[in-house]
């Protein structure tokens, strides 16, 4: 059943057959697109497998945390300091974090220009 065959008892005044054959066409749409978003939704729970299979990253350094912040902008001194000093504290209580969430956590301890609290 197509579009051909709705126009067509559209044509022919018969409302009753127009009305079969448009449902009738409608579930078929519906049932395709369902079927395009189930093949959808199971690509994506294997992308999303994948992407945790590379999160399964290794573990932040101290190198890590300094990198970042002289890329940020810190003196390369000042931000080995402060994370010679805050790392260990900081990586016990957030265990997951990343490099930035390190640095985030830093930087509040120290304040952004470097000058402790």
């Amino acid at each position: 059943m197509s579009i051909e065959k709705i126009i067509q008892e559209s044509i022919n005044k018969n409302p009753t057959a127009m009305k079969a054959a448009l449902e009738e066409e409608l579930k078929n749409r519906i049932r395709l697109a369902l079927e395009a978003s189930d093949e959808d939704e199971e690509d994506d729970d294997e992308e999303d497998e994948m992407d945790e299979m590379v999160d399964a990253k290794k573990p932040v350094t101290k190198d890590d945390v300094i990198k970042l912040m002289v890329k940020r902008g810190s003196n390369p001194k000042d931000a080995a300091k402060m994370v010679d000093k805050e790392f260990d504290s900081v990586t016990k209580i957030y265990k997951n974090a990343t490099a930035s969430k390190i640095l985030d956590v830093i930087q509040a301890t120290y304040g952004v220009d470097g000058v402790e609290r």
